[in-house]
């Protein structure tokens, strides 16, 4: 079986030698791997750093050692563009074997501490040959008690209770680690300005078959596995990223409705997407500034801002109505900003 991973890397150089370390702790590269042929791809995209070098020299040194019972090779490709949705595009489309059966597509800023991680992802996909993707679980990492009580611990909670509500129809895609059939991924394009949520963008192309089909949910599936990350301890860097999240959802909704408008038995939406980066990489940003009126903008974020406000309300709970009251503040800041982003056409933070 032939399996193609890509490591998604941009200014990673302090990061990347201690993740490579419990990359090749994984039992994929020792006997539960046995039999496996392995690519390795380090995607350094945008880098002002020396990732690309320090991958290198880490690549060379894991490949000098014998003990390896799967066979392993390691590429590092150096990306201008500072996108992980282009470097996506190149993994998949230029990188990937055409022999392979699976891509693997992880974050280097992650900690894997399951050591059967990896093979128990790929082992799950294998197992369910109605599933075209199986994701692992993320999970912050904490500094302790302090950090798990803290104020920004508890804003990152209220801002993404929606969220796993929503997620609970179905496992999402976590972008920091996901693994996937090549034969389905090489029907998927992604747009070059996607910037944000580019793993919904992913599981809405896998769900829909590239918006040809109604969403099958069973496509996606979560194997009994886990990895790290670290989570934003700073409310500047949490609120920008929840900002950024909410441009991005706005984004993919008008762009999703750009391309089924578009999409016929003979090109679906993959096939769009790869002739539009092909003619213009910034064919996303402007769509979204001519399409998106100011009044369609605000509809969208005042429904996002009063959305848990409603919710309160209907529960005719003090306690649920308090914390939805709660919730709209800490939103309308997040639409003001959000608003100002789509308006400029801002998709490269």
């Amino acid at each position: 079986m032939n399996i193609t991973i890509g490591l998604f890397a941009h200014d990673e150089a302090t990061a990347l030698p201690g993740f490579l370390n419990t990359l090749f702790r994984q039992s994929i590269f020792g006997k539960a791997g046995a039999g496996l042929d392995i690519r390795i791809v380090c995607l350094a995209n945008g880098c002002s750093d020396d990732t690309a070098v320090i991958a290198e020299r880490a690549f060379t040194g894991i490949l000098s050692q014998p003990s390896r019972c799967s066979s392993v090779s390691c590429v590092v490709a150096e990306i201008k563009m500072a996108s992980k949705a282009n470097a996506w595009n190149e993994l998949v489309h230029l990188h990937a074997r055409e022999t392979d059966e699976y891509i693997l597509c992880i974050d280097a800023d992650i900690t894997l501490v399951d050591e059967d991680c990896l093979i128990e992802v790929v082992r799950s996909l294998d197992q369910a040959p109605q599933a075209h993707v199986a994701v692992d679980r993320p999970v912050k990492m904490s500094g302790g008690w302090w950090h798990k009580r803290s104020p920004v611990s508890r804003m990152a909670s209220m801002l993404t209770r929606e969220k796993n509500r929503r997620d609970a129809i179905g496992p999402a895609i976590c972008g920091q680690l996901f693994c996937g059939r090549a034969k389905i991924f090489r029907e998927i394009w992604l747009p070059t300005g996607l910037v944000r949520v580019m793993d919904g963008f992913i599981r809405a192309m896998v769900t829909t078959n590239c918006l040809t089909t109604p969403e099958e949910q069973h496509r996606v599936i979560e194997a009994d596995t886990h990895h790290l990350f670290e989570g934003y301890r700073s409310p500047l860097r949490l609120f920008i990223h929840n900002r950024n999240l909410l441009v991005g959802l706005v984004a993919n909704f008008v762009v999703y409705e750009f391309l089924r408008d578009r999409v016929t038995p003979e090109a679906h939406a993959g096939e769009l997407i790869s002739a539009l980066n092909a003619e213009n990489p910034l064919w996303m940003s402007e769509l979204v500034r001519e399409r998106l009126s100011a009044r369609d903008r605000w509809r969208f974020l005042l429904a996002y801002t009063r959305r848990p406000l409603i919710s309160g309300i209907r529960s005719s709970r003090a306690g649920r109505l308090l914390a939805g009251f709660l919730l709209a503040l800490l939103r309308a800041p997040l639409a003001v900003a959000a608003d100002r982003q789509l308006r400029l056409g801002r998709f490269e933070w």
